[in-house]
């Protein structure tokens, strides 16, 4: 009725069916509904998580058919279920009798109340219990559990431990020993909780601004308390005013702590998640993990699917019994995200809004052309202006042009700049000419490859690294790593904003951007693998002469601020050159024409360069640099798989990227980039082979998506221009 009523008014949103799993600095709250995803960020949040059942600890706790009170409560109330006929209850607070009660209405035999308080007067449940002629023992608690597949018979005795007073046969253990506030979300909210001697509970207080808390979180108890306290806590947050706390009264929920048997058997399982025994956490303390903290890392305790919210205090409780520590000083580990299970799916989910969109200084331009965009990682890039396999063709037979001002753009100089490039990548620069220009690569320090790209010498100890657009941030992260941990004289900075670029490719390239700059740009004055510097109509622009599309081609970097006035005017001068724009689908088939990799889409986290078929890059001979050892390593072991290009009969269907390759029936590697050549006529590709079958000419067969299977003949070289008279001409 109140949730009918509260959806009515125009002001709130009622999110039913809807958990919180997380909450983060400055109140931003995660929340899973179904499928979807919601990040809230609220000026006010208001945490009402309520509190659970305690556990015992005994032998063989962890028996299918031991339950908690309320889980059993909510069976029997709300699903109608019966979770068993023969049923002990343990407890040590009056609300186990009011759950044997309702056990009993409900058609079950109870069979004993083993309540762990000294015998005394007894309340109203109590009497009811006795009267329904059901034995009731005091002062003890449950030893031992008996059965595999199902409880069968506890055996109950003194909390001091000693042999066993009596035993039950049983076929349903309901433990009612008091209730632990859930504090997991207040504790995210970067406040670790603290032990309240007086409620017996753990409690998070001075919560952070804009927080509140309120009802069994704080030992509070009763629909009337709750109701009235959830109210105050409410106009309080909607007026962001502070909340006075509560005091303690009759209404208080149950805390008492749970009468575990002191002695601790093989079998007396802490964290059920994780299949912890007591007797493992006492090990691990005599082995010196006796805080907390450590104990939980080393034993696994509150590590599994419930994150701790089943034993963190257990855990806490008993380690403060075994170090001699009061329970103030231990309190649970760190509480994190997420606080229930929440699905990949749902985590997986994308919005607009997930992450910064990232535009290059060109987009208008783009959108003019009437663009189809594509989404490279932030990015937005132009994937295609009309058809790419038309695209293609403007640039094997004329002059084409794309925009790759997402490239990572560093510039380092300095006196260690040399060395610093010795260090950090596995070529060699020690003879390194101005006006040269290299294919570089860089691996971890593991030897894996994990970027290629290029590096320029520009002028006299000024050096100029392109890399991928998916790792600009990452390498230069890198760089400014290692410049804390060694002493280089060296200065890096990162100009991948700072500077826009673009490729101007094709036979008549040379011939277009002569027109337009006053340096030499034959191919004697300016050969392959060279740079220069210059300027096009008064903006300083650098060019690079390299060949990733496998013809004649320049990249052109300049001031980002000139980047739609550049695009333009290249545009109108092109006009002559029937210069056309193409995209990065139209790129990504230019370069499989040539056979040149894409490291992260054509390698893993396991490929070698030797491998992927770039260890021409690496010169193992010079001093220490970044994975020389585990290169070394690898070129020692040799090859065992291969990156080979393969071309299929003209006929033959695409196979889709990442389908597997088969020898004899079995998967002997995988296809990692496959497109239609336009060019060659028939599909073209690259797949990740064992070294076996990589032998020039040699087949092998592609098992598409369909199930059916098509054949692959391994290549020498590019399919396209193997000599590359093209783009060295």
């Amino acid at each position: 009725k109140l949730i009918k009523e509260l959806a009515q008014k125009p002001n709130l949103e009622v999110m039913v069916n809807t958990s919180v799993f997380g909450l983060y600095e400055d109140n931003l709250v995660a929340a899973q509904s179904g499928p979807d995803l919601f990040k809230i960020r609220a000026e006010s949040v208001v945490l009402a998580p309520g509190a659970t059942d305690r556990h015992l600890v005994f032998e063989n706790n962890d028996r299918p058919g031991i339950l908690t009170a309320r889980g059993v409560e909510k069976l029997i109330m709300c699903h109608a279920v019966l979770p068993g006929e023969d049923t002990v209850v343990v407890t040590t607070h009056d609300g186990g009798f009011h759950t044997a009660l309702l056990l009993k209405g409900a058609g079950a035999n109870v069979v004993a109340v083993v309540d762990g308080r000294e015998p005394g007067s007894a309340g109203e449940f109590e009497e009811q219990v006795r009267n329904l002629a059901v034995p009731v023992y005091k002062g003890l608690t449950v030893h031992a559990a008996h059965g595999k597949k199902r409880i069968k018979r506890i055996d109950i005795g003194p909390i001091s431990g000693g042999d066993s007073h009596k035993s039950f046969d049983c076929d349903l253990l309901v433990m009612a020993v008091g209730f632990k506030p859930q504090v997991n979300l207040l504790s995210m909210g970067r406040k670790r909780p603290e032990w309240d001697s007086e409620r017996q509970i753990l409690r998070v207080t001075d919560l952070p601004s804009g927080m509140y808390s309120t009802g069994e979180v704080h030992g509070s108890a009763g629909f009337a308390r709750l109701f009235s306290e959830g109210i105050k806590t409410g106009k309080a947050a909607a007026k962001k005013k502070s909340v006075e706390s509560s005091k303690r009264s009759e209404d208080e929920l149950i805390m008492a702590l749970p009468a575990d048997i002191e002695s601790g058997g093989k079998n007396h399982f802490i964290c059920k998640c994780m299949d912890v025994t007591r007797f493992e956490a006492q090990a691990s303390i005599e082995e010196g993990y006796d805080q907390v903290e450590s104990l939980k890392r080393y034993s696994s305790m509150g590590m599994g699917p419930c994150q701790g919210k089943a034993c963190h205090e257990a855990v806490a409780r008993l380690a403060a019994k075994d170090t001699g520590l009061s329970s103030l000083d231990a309190v649970p580990t760190t509480m994190r995200p997420p606080f229930s299970g929440v699905s990949f799916g749902v985590l997986a989910g994308r919005a607009p809004h997930l992450s910064p969109i990232r535009r290059t200084p060109l987009h208008q331009c783009h959108i003019d052309l009437g663009v189809k965009f594509l989404d490279a990682g932030q990015w937005k890039r132009p994937d295609s202006y009309i058809d790419p396999q038309i695209e293609v063709g403007y640039v094997r037979d004329g002059l084409g042009m794309i925009d790759v001002s997402t490239l990572g753009k560093i510039e380092i100089s300095g006196p260690d700049a040399i060395d610093f490039l010795q260090f950090m990548l596995p070529g060699k620069y020690g003879k390194f000419e101005v006006g040269r220009t290299r294919y570089s690569i860089m691996v971890g320090e593991d030897g894996i490859l994990f970027e290629d790209g290029t590096i320029s010498h520009l002028e006299q100890g000024k050096y100029y690294l392109t890399t991928t657009t998916g790792n600009q941030d990452a390498i230069n992260s890198l760089f400014q790593w290692w410049l804390l941990v060694e002493d280089f004289d060296v200065q890096v900075k990162n100009l991948s904003l700072a500077n826009a670029a673009v490729n101007v490719t094709g036979a008549e390239s040379r011939e277009f951007l002569q027109k337009l700059v006053k340096i030499d740009m034959s191919n004697e004055a300016f050969p392959y693998m060279h740079c220069r510097q210059t300027s096009i109509s008064g903006v300083p622009v650098s060019f690079y002469r390299i060949g990733f599309t496998g013809e004649l081609g320049y990249e052109i970097h300049f001031p980002a601020e000139y980047g739609e006035s550049m695009w333009n005017h290249l545009m109108t001068e092109g006009e002559g050159f029937a210069l056309k724009p193409f995209g990065v689908e139209t790129q990504r088939i230019l370069r499989l024409e040539k056979g040149h990799l894409i490291p992260g889409t054509d390698s893993d986290a396991l490929s070698s360069p030797y491998e992927t078929g770039v260890g021409f890059a690496i010169k193992d001979d010079k001093a220490d640099f970044v994975g020389k050892a585990f290169l070394q390593d690898f070129k020692k072991r040799g090859i065992e798989n291969k990156l080979v290009p393969y071309q299929l009969e003209p006929d033959d269907p695409i196979p889709d990227d990442g389908v597997a390759v088969l020898e004899k029936g079995r998967i002997a590697g995988r296809v990692t980039s496959s497109r239609l050549s336009p060019t060659l006529k028939r599909g073209i590709g690259l797949a990740w082979i064992r070294n076996e079958m990589a032998e020039t000419g040699n087949n092998f067969t592609i098992r598409l998506a369909n199930g059916s299977d098509v054949v692959a003949t391994v290549l020498d070289h590019s399919a396209y221009d193997p000599e590359g008279l093209r783009l060295k001409s």
